[in-house]
């Protein structure tokens, strides 16, 4: 618990740690398949049982490429907001992240 909470962001899958750090108000990012837990309804990208959830689901079955590029945007951009001086890490990211055909 103390780990977490020293965190500024959590990224799991639907697991316990999901489920702690979102009831201790960490930032939590949750990669979901199509076919998901009932606790995270349909189609909502924010949860509606915790606050600082925020949920990424596959949009087809087994495809987990487009969950994982969106999570790495969002988290491009989650350090870009959360301090200035990420910048420069960042744009090493996507250059490193483009040159190798991720996307």
């Amino acid at each position: 618990i103390s780990i977490i909470k020293n965190l500024d962001l959590i990224i799991t899958a639907d697991t316990s740690i999901a489920h702690l750090s979102a009831t201790l108000e960490r930032t939590t990012w949750i990669g979901l398949p199509l076919i998901c837990d009932w606790r995270w309804f349909l189609k909502d990208s924010q949860s509606i049982l915790y606050k600082d959830v925020t949920l990424f689901r596959q949009k087809k079955d087994r495809d987990w490429k487009e969950v994982f590029k969106s999570i790495f945007f969002s988290y491009v951009e989650f350090f870009y907001n959360f301090n200035k001086l990420f910048i420069t890490i960042c744009n090493w990211l996507i250059f490193f992240y483009t040159s190798f055909r991720l996307i």
